[in-house]
């Protein structure tokens, strides 16, 4: 991510109860997964492939922006292969992620973070307790009227890792922050950094041997957008997923 100077990621340390703000942006990208450019919205999902080349980096997949992408092209040869590792094939599968504005009250500095986290770990919860529960918290990130989200971690564990997932989250009214509030709020969408094609193989191959400009990470972000300040109220329909029904699947969104 290319994260503007001084600003700083939320991420919980420790199980326990928190107390977060999620706040609106403006969207910039014509590709947004969810609305329309120049909406306000509360998220970016993300598609992240893990322990890619010799020094097992991280890379945004290019599917994130509707474009092609080598390694899932190479997964996609591996499923088919009976020969093939299977450790190989699921290392190589993108993993769901999300970015939020977030302020957390516990917090005493009370600034603007980005949240990154995993779908699994918050965001599915998130989407239930939307949409089983009362219809005015599906304004939570609205700038006035909006819902402190009390949320409460627990630890949990898979193999050797541990980690912390969403096991409650209850909303409470907060103060209204008004429009200005945009002005702070970090576009989710210009902090990409999705590399082209062609860029993204040699990372694969392990010859990348010269520098690489990523200034251009998203063409379409450029275009100018119509000005729309009002949020969406609800949340579109998401594709369903499957439960989570074995372990390699739970490793599989972690």
């Amino acid at each position: 991510y290319s994260v503007p100077e001084g600003v700083e990621f939320f991420r919980p340390q420790k199980p326990g109860i928190y107390h977060i703000d999620i706040l609106p942006y403006k969207v910039t990208a014509q590709n947004h997964p969810q609305v329309s450019a120049g909406e306000i919205w509360f998220e970016r999902t993300v598609f992240v492939h893990f322990g890619i080349g010799d020094e097992q980096l991280a890379y945004i997949c290019p599917k994130t922006i509707g474009k092609k992408c080598p390694i899932c092209e190479q997964r996609a040869k591996l499923v088919k292969d009976p020969n093939a590792d299977e450790e190989l094939v699921r290392s190589l599968k993108p993993k769901e992620r999300q970015l939020f504005n977030v302020i957390d009250l516990d917090d005493k500095e009370q600034k603007i973070k980005i949240w990154e986290v995993s779908n699994f770990l918050f965001g599915e919860f998130l989407e239930e307790e939307i949409r089983n529960g009362d219809e005015e918290n599906a304004s939570f990130f609205f700038y006035e009227g909006g819902k402190t989200l009390k949320i409460r971690f627990k630890q949990e564990s898979f193999g050797d890792n541990t980690f912390l997932k969403t096991h409650r989250i209850d909303f409470e009214d907060r103060e209204d922050y008004g429009p200005d509030i945009l002005k702070e709020t970090i576009d989710l969408d210009k902090i990409l950094i999705v590399y082209s094609y062609e860029e993204l193989e040699k990372k694969i191959l392990g010859v990348d041997n010269e520098e690489v400009d990523v200034s251009s990470i998203v063409e379409e972000n450029e275009k100018p957008v119509e000005e729309n300040e009002k949020p969406t109220k609800e949340i579109p329909q998401r594709r369903r997923r499957k439960p989570v029904l074995d372990k390699e699947n739970q490793e599989d969104e972690l």
